[in-house]
């Protein structure tokens, strides 16, 4: 099977981020302490499609279920959606990962937000990866490779007063910059039976 271009996955910028100095501190802080596989959900629909153009659908999202002085838990859900060019649905797979990490400092809100938000993704995608290749592989197909992980940049800060000297110079408001985006090529796959056929 082939598949039409996906988004590469991306966190989104967080729009009031954390001092960098002391974000630094908390993260210089933590340690990895365990990572497990908390719930996973998989189906394939049977198809005698020789080849089919895939349509693949990702959805990514991190909580914290629970935290406690000097320790926090984080959950990696990640969704995928598999269809054909016409809407046909030929697989799903969702699957959760739960990390344990230890902290040398003080855990706000504001901090596990941004944690959440960069870190645990980088943490949690070779494992997401390696799931939705292995089960694609059991639907009989040759494999799906997720994109790589991309994290948005958080906008530049700029000071009060030299935003305001900018604007006056300017005569007006300096519209706001947006954050890059990118795209990758999922890789082409088709189903084993059909993979074998074509190397024979």
């Amino acid at each position: 099977m082939s598949a039409k271009k996906a988004p590469v996955a991306t966190a989104p910028p967080n729009p009031t981020p954390p001092d960098p100095a002391r974000y630094n501190a908390f993260v210089a802080g933590i340690q990895l302490r365990r990572i497990e596989l908390a719930e996973l959900s998989a189906r394939s629909v049977p198809t005698r499609l020789p080849q089919a153009q895939l349509r693949v659908s990702q959805q990514l999202g991190v909580t914290c279920p629970s935290r406690e002085e000097g320790r926090f838990l984080a959950e990696a859900r990640l969704q995928l959606g598999f269809q054909t060019a016409d809407g046909q649905e030929l697989g799903m797979i969702a699957c959760t990962y739960r990390l344990e990490y230890a902290s040398a400092t003080e855990v706000t809100d504001e901090l596990i937000e941004e944690f959440s938000r960069r870190n645990v993704p980088v943490n949690a995608w070779p494992f997401l990866r390696e799931t939705a290749m292995n089960l694609t592989q059991r639907f009989g197909w040759t494999g799906f490779v997720l994109p790589p992980l991309v994290l948005t940049p958080a906008p530049a800060k700029e000071s009060k007063a030299k935003a305001s000297k900018t604007e006056k110079a300017a005569g007006h408001k300096a519209p706001k910059a947006k954050a890059p985006s990118a795209k990758a090529a999922a890789p082409a796959r088709k189903p084993r039976e059909a993979a074998e056929k074509a190397e024979g």
